[in-house]
This record gives structure tokens, C-alpha cells and sequence, in this order.
């Protein structure tokens, strides 16, 4: 198993290296705002490379994507299906209801990409993981009958914890990230 990571930082990120037994590469690091336009075609390219070097007929070489095809990764995505990856889509929001977060007209430009990604994703992505109801049910609308959709819902092991939840009237500590109640 090995994890290609196409871009991140390496501010806070180590870029290449072993996590817990399992090897990890940055293809191109440190691409942020301008220059990952302009080097845009360059990791593109050195991705396609590097994933095309990584392919083994003898395995199920899967590509797995955080989150929902996007204008930025479609290219190489589709790439990747034509060489024989399955691709599966690790969708934890719902891009429809970000649209109106901002208004500045990148983010309408980017949303407007990724919901139309999204509606064809069944052309694009072997499987899907969903993590809420609303998402499964959102996707098993989308998707064909011979894609694969897992729902895996998140859980928090209260075990693991040391202080004991408070009954409500007392001061109560939470904390919670995600799209709440959808």
C-alpha cells in the first residue's frame, strides 16, 4: 500500500515518509493559491506519471478521493478510470448547501463545478462513502445500480474519555463538526 498525496504544505506536513507502516509521497508540495495555477498542468501531468508508474495489473488499485469529484482533480480522475483505477468518492458534505457560504465568485465558480461533477458521478466514481443519511440518500439517487455506496456513519467510543457527560442543567462541554442535522 502506498499514499500519493497530490498536493499539501510542508509548513506543519511531512511530505514524504512512513505513517505507521504505510509509505506516503507528496507529489508536487507547497502549491497554494497562484502557483498551484500556474503549476496546474505540471502537477497534472506528474500525477497522471506517477500514478501510471504505481499501477499494478496484479492488484485492485483503487484511487481514494476525499470528497466528491472537483474541477481540480476531474482531469486526473478520469485518467486514472482509463487506466484501470476504481475510483471511489469519500463524501462527507453536501457541496449543494456550501453554495451559499460566500459570496465572492471563485467559491460560486468552484461550487458550481463540484455540484456538476457531483450530478454526473456515476460516469466518474466506482463507489461513493457517505457518512450521513441525507448523503446516502442524496448519492443512491445519483449513482447507478452497479456502483457501490457504504454508509459509515461517524461514531465518537465515549470509553475513551475520562469525564463523565453531565446531565443538562449542569455546564455541559461539546463539541461538533460536520453539517449538523443533515
Amino acid at each position: 500500500l502506498e499514499v500519493m498525496i497530490l498536493s499539501q504544505s510542508s509548513q506543519n506536513n511531512v511530505i514524504s515518509g512512513i505513517h505507521e507502516g504505510v509509505r506516503y509521497r507528496t507529489i508536487m508540495p507547497d502549491l497554494v493559491r497562484f502557483k498551484l495555477a500556474l503549476l496546474f498542468p505540471v502537477l497534472n501531468v506528474k500525477a497522471i506519471i506517477s500514478l501510471k508508474r504505481a499501477y499494478r495489473s496484479d492488484m485492485k488499485n483503487i484511487i481514494y478521493n476525499y470528497g466528491p469529484p472537483r474541477p481540480d482533480d476531474v482531469f486526473i480522475l478520469l485518467v486514472c478510470r482509463l487506466m484501470g483505477y476504481k475510483i471511489v468518492c469519500d463524501v462527507v458534505e453536501d457541496y449543494e448547501l456550501a453554495y451559499g457560504i460566500s459570496n465572492s465568485l471563485f467559491h460560486r465558480i468552484k461550487m458550481t463545478g463540484i455540484n456538476f461533477l457531483t450530478r454526473h458521478i456515476k460516469y466518474i466514481a466506482s463507489g461513493v462513502v457517505v457518512i450521513t443519511s441525507h448523503l446516502k440518500n442524496k448519492y443512491s439517487k445519483l449513482l447507478t445500480q452497479n456502483k457501490a455506496i457504504h454508509y459509515m456513519p461517524i461514531t465518537i467510543n465515549i470509553q475513551q474519555y475520562s469525564e463523565k457527560v453531565t446531565p443538562f442543567g449542569e455546564i455541559m462541554k461539546l463539541f461538533y463538526s460536520g453539517s449538523f442535522g443533515v
